[in-house]
């Protein structure tokens, strides 16, 4: 027997479906027959021979005592489903970021690998005290020329036993790389038969040795990209081992394009490097 659904007037058949409306689930209590409808006993066990439209298990009506007159559904399958879905959220949330952390861990991992096992082009010096970057991936070469090299010792401001290495450099280049630039300069020494690599000091670091040498954070050299499609010069500054043996000046060309890379390295030794006019000895303040 079809009834129209009193809430959302889906039609169905009140008998297979005891008188819920499978679309929104309202309970109807009244029945649509030669399209008259007859009211169902409050009571369905005192009619049973009418096909009375008893409720489904599991819905209380509001002869069940609901004031509000509506029927409110109890756990439907919907929520043991939603219960088996929490731990699988949970699970999620807890092996997500030990799976990301992993392959990160294995991506860089090769990452590195790639970078030490890719091919530099080492370049000699074009002369005593400069060095020329041309070629790819550069479109434009870079000039480095050195214009003195001063070892330094201030008592006080620097740890004992080290010495300040203050490289005096020009760099220049007619137009911006886009592709590569010089990215990359550390100071390389032997101490106790072991090479030891040093990256330059920030000038705000060591304000006070500047100010005592008469220079200032203008006089120090950019560590990022320097000359690159312009003239720069000025001062590295690097913390050696007072007794460091076989100074050389480490330039490195990287290649910008993804993944990056080394692309040339060169070289210049500093022992034979003249001194840029800054007290070579031992400055007090």
């Amino acid at each position: 027997m079809k009834i129209k659904c009193k809430k959302c007037g889906k039609r169905f058949d009140a008998e297979m479906y005891s008188g819920l409306c499978p679309k929104c689930g309202t309970y109807n209590g009244m029945s649509q027959q030669d399209g008259r409808e007859q009211p169902v006993s409050v009571n369905p066990g005192t009619e049973p021979d009418r096909g009375v439209h008893r409720e489904k298990p599991g819905w209380r009506s509001a002869e069940a005592g609901h004031a509000d007159g509506k029927e409110t559904p109890a756990k439907s399958g919907n929520g043991r489903h939603r219960s088996r879905r929490f731990p699988v959220l949970l699970c999620l949330f807890l092996i997500l970021p030990a799976v990301t952390a992993a392959g990160w861990f294995l991506w860089k991992r090769g990452y590195v690998e790639q970078l030490r096992g890719g091919e530099i082009y080492r370049i000699q010096a074009s002369g005593p005290d400069e060095l020329i970057f041309e070629g790819a991936p550069l479109e434009h070469p870079i000039l480095v020329s050195l214009e003195g090299m001063d070892r330094v010792f201030l008592e006080g401001l620097i740890p004992d036993g080290m010495q300040l290495i203050c490289v005096k450099a020009a760099i220049f280049a007619e137009a911006y790389n886009f592709d590569a630039g010089l990215q990359d300069v550390s100071l390389k020494y032997i101490h106790d038969g072991d090479v030891f690599y040093r990256e330059p000091l920030y000038a705000d670091a060591i304000q006070t040795c500047l100010y005592v040498l008469g220079l200032s954070e203008e006089d120090e050299l950019s560590t990022y990209n320097p000359g690159n499609g312009e003239a720069e010069s000025g001062y590295w500054f690097f913390l050696a081992d007072e007794d460091a043996e076989n100074l050389e000046l480490v330039l490195i060309v990287e290649n910008r394009d993804y993944p990056y890379r080394a692309a040339m390295e060169g070289r210049i030794p500093l022992d034979g490097i003249g001194s840029s006019g800054l007290a070579a000895e031992e400055v007090e303040e």
